[in-house]
């Protein structure tokens, strides 16, 4: 008898580890994807400011979760004029996000 419970309390405490483990993992997010290893990129256009910034994925949600449908202020000046950035790889430069662009518009290193 002995012995089987020792089973049922081994068992109990291998199924409070796994829960322990898996809501752990669901709870704990990267800031960033696979998509955007380095987040999103903005551009200000207001033209007394015109701020650059970065945005990881979860400050992105985080925006959209609190002021749904509005659009991403810029922290620098604070105006919600911003619009989608790529940056380069090389020159690091800022520059607006366009279909079927393939090359940054400053240094033309081809993006990957």
């Amino acid at each position: 008898m002995k012995i089987q419970n020792e089973k049922i309390v081994m068992a109990l405490v291998v199924v409070a580890v796994v829960a322990v483990a898996g809501a752990a993992a669901w709870m704990w997010r990267p800031a960033n994807n696979d998509n955007f290893p380095d987040g999103t990129f903005w551009i200000c256009k207001n033209p007394q400011c015109k701020g650059e910034f970065g945005l990881t994925m979860k400050q992105l949600s985080d925006h959209h979760v609190q002021h749904y449908g509005q659009p991403i202020p810029c922290p620098k000046c604070g105006k919600s004029d911003t619009i989608a950035a790529e940056r380069c790889p090389n020159c690091k430069k800022y520059y607006p996000m366009q279909r079927d662009v393939h090359a940054c518009p400053f240094c033309k290193t081809q993006a990957t």
